[in-house]
């Protein structure tokens, strides 16, 4: 099997949603504005270029957002509604206060549901839900999410969690920046039930500053705050080497890294709404080269909701910190 890093694949987004571009889950930061637009704006670029056909007329939807965790406690559950793309997103007036939310951990090899769990809002005008009491999601389950709402109907969405994995050297390790062969790290196999694993390598610097920044992000000329995290694209776990004891490698890329010093590679491995979601979002936005679709050939984003919109997907995280050091040599 060839060996492979993401560096020819390599994308640069900013530590929090900006405008339209695709934000990390990383840190389960909230990407409630920038789901919440996407269907209309997705469906306003597909009519853009007909001139000959009028626009329907704007109809109000639901939008979920919600993301599980292996082995971390269930977080919050946003419920809101969608708006007009030329009006401005204001959460206190779309989050949805009244909406009936719950959690169900379905049955092993079935559809039918071992548990359940039902979700309030201690803010009810945010329309942000979270359980009552601490709920750990468990790796390789499957999970639905139901959302009532008075007078729009039942939104639904089910995911399945990947399994655990972790760095099998959990060491802090020291690199010179640019220096021989990229740096080397090992995982377990992210396994996902049904196909191989899918995963987005997130850099997050620990120590951002303008007299850290390597020569490649310098020449960028971006400020700090947009260079401190970068995401990969997602990566199929297929293309990557493997060792005798059935681990996987990852060979970092220089070009993924902005600042010196201390910094945290997080894997996430995802299921398929977020796989999907992310996809074919970076289609809508032009992907890697700037897309080669007419305006009326956009397809839509895939989020695996019925009755309504937005992503309620799960992934499972393993993170490991370096600290790299400037090469004198360069």
């Amino acid at each position: 099997m060839r060996r492979i890093s993401y560096a020819t694949t390599y994308r640069r987004f900013p530590c929090r949603c900006r405008t339209s571009r695709s934000p990390s889950i990383s840190d389960m930061r909230s990407t409630s504005a920038w789901i919440f637009v996407l269907a209309a704006t997705a469906f306003a670029a597909a009519l853009s270029g007909c001139d000959t056909v009028d626009p329907p007329a704007f109809e109000e939807e639901i939008v979920v957002e919600g993301y599980l965790e292996a082995g971390q406690p269930v977080g919050y559950v946003t419920v809101s509604r969608t708006l007009p793309v030329n009006e401005t997103y204001d959460p206190a007036v779309q989050g949805v206060p009244d909406a009936t939310v719950r959690i169900e951990l379905l049955e092993n090899g079935g559809n039918g549901v071992e548990t359940s769990w039902d979700l309030f809002a201690p803010r009810p005008a945010s329309g942000r839900y979270r359980t009552r009491e601490v709920v750990d999601v468990l790796p390789l389950r499957a999970y639905r999410l139901v959302v009532d709402v008075p007078g729009a109907g039942t939104v639904t969405s089910e995911t399945t969690v990947p399994a655990l994995f972790r760095f099998v050297d959990m060491e802090e390790r020291t690199f010179v920046y640019d220096a021989d062969e990229a740096p080397l790290f090992e995982i377990t196999e992210p396994f996902y039930p049904g196909r191989q694993s899918i995963f987005l390598i997130t850099t997050v610097s620990l120590e951002p500053d303008t007299t850290n920044l390597t020569p490649f992000a310098d020449a960028i000329g971006e400020d700090v705050f947009t260079l401190r995290e970068t995401l990969s694209p997602p990566l199929n776990g297929e293309n990557f080497d493997r060792t005798p004891s059935g681990g996987m490698l990852i060979r970092y890329p220089w070009i993924g890294l902005a600042f010196y010093g201390l910094n945290e590679m997080r894997i996430q491995a995802i299921d398929d709404n977020v796989f999907d979601f992310v996809r074919s979002n970076a289609v809508q936005q032009g992907g890697q080269g700037g897309s080669t679709l007419a305006p009326g050939e956009v397809p839509n984003v895939i989020d695996h909701v019925e009755g309504g919109r937005g992503l309620f997907g799960s992934f499972a995280t393993a993170s490991v910190r370096f600290r790299v050091l400037p090469n004198p040599d360069r």
